[in-house]
């Protein structure tokens, strides 16, 4: 197999090849749960090599190999090389050559059909509730999952700006689910008509809650988008530096923040959401042993939980177990796939934990997690003064 894109990248490969330090390995989370080396980014890297220099051949290992791979940054952020790049053109090389996942394939194909991975109809995004103004200079971009299927949060995302204009069905998909999944040559196709439609909506920026949408704009798309990409984080923790907005819990409560990958180590936004949590009155904030730059996939980047729901919700149960030893009665965060994977993993643990020897076990019982997953909007306005 040629591995044209990989090949951009050879003498990064070499790099890592000779250097064998080792620092992506430590406490990468796809690595943590399979204890092995060939999943960390070290290990790609020398099987990149390996079928470049014909001593490893392509197979369906191969593929699951290049498609376990969260593209989380956790490894970047420990290393000097572009290596969540090297890993979306080697997915590109093998989707060129056919081979790809059947259920990554099946988002694809929705995307192709229906502008959106879940197979909705684009009247999906319509909302009733979201009065849109086609005047304001603020569009208020859905994504996918927060205009289709928790359309609770962009209600109040909404509620919040006052002031925007919401495309609703017209509001196409950002297309990140292509870039991820190697599919590189109709993303830089269907990009340029995705900025047609934004930048035709005149407005100045695109505010919206998904930590993906929102680093796929600013990273990818780049000077083709005329608004400025802004998530809504960032409003959020203006309007409460500016008094606007108070908050104050009745009861103590010990919350975490989970750092969303596209949010915090590629988005940078890591201070804001920690300082409005802990503008909260009465509430105990407390950290995870891994946060910030170095926070954990909630384990389903690129598409894991899609492919690989073994391992993505292995991920998850090891991202809640943090939380639960640093004594968090709450995780907070603003992802829609994080809230989902995180309350996956939660109900997974509490399943796990049920005692199905008693017996009087009611087997109608829904587990019971020990610690709730809320998006931090959710929780803010039940706190709201």
């Amino acid at each position: 197999m040629d591995l044209e894109e990989t090949k951009k990248h050879l003498e990064e490969i070499y790099t890592c090849n000779r250097t064998r330090c080792g620092f992506c390995i430590q406490k990468c989370p796809v690595y943590e749960v399979t204890s092995l080396e060939t999943y960390s980014s070290r290990g790609r890297n020398l099987v990149a090599r390996g079928i470049i220099e014909g001593s490893v051949e392509v197979d369906e290992e191969v593929l699951k190999l290049a498609n376990t791979c969260l593209l989380c940054g956790y490894c970047e952020k420990n290393c000097a090389l572009d290596n969540t790049q090297i890993f979306r053109d080697f997915k590109a090389d093998l989707v060129e050559s056919g081979m790809t996942d059947q259920y990554l394939e099946g988002g694809v194909d929705s995307v192709e059909k229906y502008g959106n991975p879940f197979k909705k109809s684009p009247e999906s995004r319509e909302i009733p509730e979201l009065k849109s103004n086609p005047k304001s200079k603020t569009l208020l971009y859905g994504g996918c999952v927060y205009s289709i299927s928790q359309q609770e949060t962009l209600k109040l995302i909404a509620e919040l700006l006052g002031d925007y204009k919401y495309l609703g069905k017209d509001e196409p998909c950002c297309m990140n689910i292509l870039w991820d999944s190697g599919h590189k040559k109709d993303f830089k196709k269907k990009m340029k008509a995705v900025a047609k439609v934004l930048n035709d909506a005149n407005v100045d920026e695109l505010v919206t809650g998904c930590p993906t949408c929102f680093r796929t704009y600013v990273e990818e798309f780049g000077e083709i988008l005329k608004p400025k990409p802004i998530h809504f984080i960032t409003k959020l923790h203006q309007m409460v530096k500016d008094g606007k907005l108070k908050f104050e819990s009745k009861e103590k409560v010990k919350v975490t923040w989970h750092d969303p990958c596209h949010l915090g180590r590629f988005g940078g936004i890591i201070d804001e959401p920690r300082e409005i949590i802990k503008s909260v009155k009465n509430i105990d904030f407390v950290e995870m042993e891994n946060s910030g730059l170095d926070s954990h996939c909630c384990g389903a980047g690129s598409g894991m939980l899609m492919s690989y729901p073994e391992i993505a919700i292995e991920i998850s149960k090891k991202r809640y177990r943090e939380a639960e030893a640093a004594g968090a009665e709450i995780i907070l965060t603003f992802c829609p796939t994080c809230e989902l994977t995180l309350g996956r993993g939660g109900d997974t643990i509490a399943r796990d934990e049920m005692d199905f020897d008693d017996d009087d076990f009611d087997f109608d019982a829904k587990p019971d997690p020990k610690i709730k997953v809320m998006n931090l909007l959710q929780w803010l306005v039940t706190l709201k003064k």
